[in-house]
Formats: structure tokens, C-alpha cells, sequence
């Protein structure tokens, strides 16, 4: 008899544990299963995209047209669903001014030296910024098509690393991840045309997420900025009223 009660136990913990929510089983799909578990390794799907708030400070280096390479204090500042806020002051170090982009539901402006601003650029920025701030999870939750690539990622960009290509189609366009096949982390992605992509490092860990904490954009083969976050963290208060500074009459 109580042999039987510890067998009994012993199943319904383990239907218990199978029920919990975030522990979908590994997709028998090869190129989904390597998504998946390069979500797992950055903390599980539930964790890397059910925080609501999050601010991350830093320094960003940036090349302006006709004024060079630049540097400034960035700090972002995320509310989920829909609202973001990103600081950039260049006063700190090279040049007199800085930028501001908000983002508050339907609403998008910049603030350029006190000066209100609104622009498609700023909106499509924006938006992309927001929609896919949770990163990878991002796109294993809701890309349509995954796919193995056959191609060998080994340029100069991501010597050193043994790596694994996946692909995957969002909304029609494909975007290319390269995962370390060692830790599962991803190391660079691939916009599509491959024109644009952005290389991941200095993983740490934030309350149970594995952060890149170095983030480097190239464009047509040339380093368009850079960002070192010095400092993230999950689950901060942020008043409402950071993402209404500045905000346009729209009428919303």
C-alpha cells in the first residue's frame, strides 16, 4: 500500500511539472528545436519575454554624416505593452546636443534639443524597437517558417566561434541568426538583404535572463554604432509620466 501512495505521488507530480506553463516540449522540427533551445538557454520562453519593465544605461558610439564618430550616454527605458523611451546625450562627451525618441501606444516623437519632432523614420525606429525588444524569443514566438541554413557562418565578424545558422521567415522577410553551438546564445543577426546586422556579446545574467551587454550594428559591411550597457535591470518602477514629456497635441 505504500508503495503504491509514493507511486501515485510520484505521478502526479509529474503531471504536474508537465502541465507548467513555459515547459513546451522540444520541437521536432530541426531548425525550430535550435531556436528553442537557444530560448531555453537565455532563460525559458516565460522569463525572457513575461517581464513588464525593464532600463538599461550605457554608452552608445555612433557614426553621423558629416560629424564622425560620436559618443553619448544612452539610457532606455521599456514599459510593456507599448511604451519605450530612449535617451541619447551626446553633451556628455563630444558634441551640445541630444536625442530623446518616445514611444506611447500609437504615439511617436523625438525631442532634438528641446525641439519636438515627428517624422515615419522616427515612428518605424520606434515601433521595431518596441515590438521586438524581447529579442530571439522574439522571433521563435512568432516567425512562421524556420529553416537550417547550409551556410557556413565564418567570416571575420564572428571568428572564434563554433556556429550554428538558423533562419527563420517574419511577416515575409527572413532573418538569420547565428547561435554559438556551444552555450546556445545567439551571436549575430541577419536582417534581411543582409545588408543590416547586429553582433551580440558579453552575455551576463539579469534575474534569471542571459543579456548580451555589448551590441554592435553593421550596415553594408561598415560599423554603424555601438552600444556597452554598463547597467540593466528587470521589474524597475517607472512613473507613467517619462513616456509623456514632450508629447505632441495628436488628438489620442
Amino acid at each position: 500500500m505504500k508503495y503504491r501512495l509514493i507511486i501515485t505521488a510520484a505521478a502526479v507530480i509529474l503531471l504536474a511539472v508537465t502541465a507548467l506553463p513555459g515547459c513546451e516540449k522540444a520541437p521536432e522540427d530541426p531548425a525550430r528545436r535550435a531556436m528553442y533551445y537557444s530560448v531555453r538557454a537565455l532563460g525559458g520562453l516565460e522569463r525572457t519575454t513575461g517581464w513588464s519593465t525593464r532600463v538599461q544605461k550605457g554608452v552608445l558610439k555612433t557614426y553621423f554624416p558629416g560629424w564622425g564618430n560620436l559618443k553619448a550616454d544612452y539610457t532606455v527605458h521599456v514599459k510593456k505593452p507599448d511604451r519605450i523611451r530612449m535617451d541619447q546625450n551626446f553633451s556628455a562627451y563630444d558634441h551640445p546636443f541630444y536625442y530623446t525618441y518616445y514611444g506611447n501606444g500609437p504615439d511617436v516623437w523625438a525631442v532634438v534639443n528641446l525641439n519636438v519632432r515627428q517624422h515615419q523614420r522616427y515612428t518605424s525606429m520606434v515601433t521595431e524597437a518596441l515590438e521586438r525588444v524581447d529579442g530571439l524569443p522574439y522571433y521563435y514566438s512568432n516567425c512562421d517558417t524556420f529553416f537550417l541554413s547550409g551556410e557556413e557562418p565564418s567570416d571575420s565578424l564572428v571568428s572564434g566561434y563554433q556556429l550554428q545558422r538558423v533562419g527563420c521567415v517574419l511577416e515575409g522577410d527572413t532573418i538569420l541568426f547565428d547561435l554559438d553551438a556551444e552555450t546556445r546564445f545567439p551571436v549575430r543577426r541577419i536582417e534581411p538583404g543582409s545588408d543590416r546586422q547586429e553582433l551580440m556579446e558579453d552575455y551576463r545574467e539579469v534575474d534569471g535572463i542571459m543579456v548580451p551587454y555589448k551590441l554592435t550594428r553593421y550596415q553594408s559591411g561598415r560599423e554603424r554604432n555601438s552600444v556597452q550597457w554598463k547597467e540593466i535591470s528587470y521589474g524597475v518602477r517607472i512613473p507613467d509620466s517619462l513616456f509623456l514629456e514632450f508629447k505632441p497635441d495628436t488628438g489620442s
